[in-house]
């Protein structure tokens, strides 16, 4: 059995990692979002709680802000590690 190339090797192929440098990017730009808009709207979380409830609107913004935070950092995790990558196949080292 012989192997074509060495992308074989390891299971990877460029159109797989394209497609998860584009989820990336699109993954830190939504999280980004995400969170200039939690942020935006801080200073509302005190009408809100007094409208809705402490509780709702606290534990709902948590949330927002882990689900962004999270979703942020998967992409800017998997974009540096794309780096990385690139800059050791080409045998870069600093």
């Amino acid at each position: 059995m012989t192997v074509r190339n060495t992308e074989q090797l390891d299971g990877r192929n460029r159109s797989g990692e394209s497609s998860a440098t584009s989820k990336a990017v699109i993954a830190t730009s939504a999280g980004w979002g995400l969170l200039i808009a939690a942020f935006a709207v801080i200073d509302k979380l005190g009408t809100w709680a007094s409208d809705y409830g402490t509780i709702v609107v606290y534990l709902a913004f948590f949330l927002w802000i882990s689900i962004a935070g999270r979703v942020f950092w998967w992409g800017a995790d998997t974009l540096v590690a794309t780096v990385r990558r690139k800059s050791d196949a080409s045998g870069d080292h600093r």
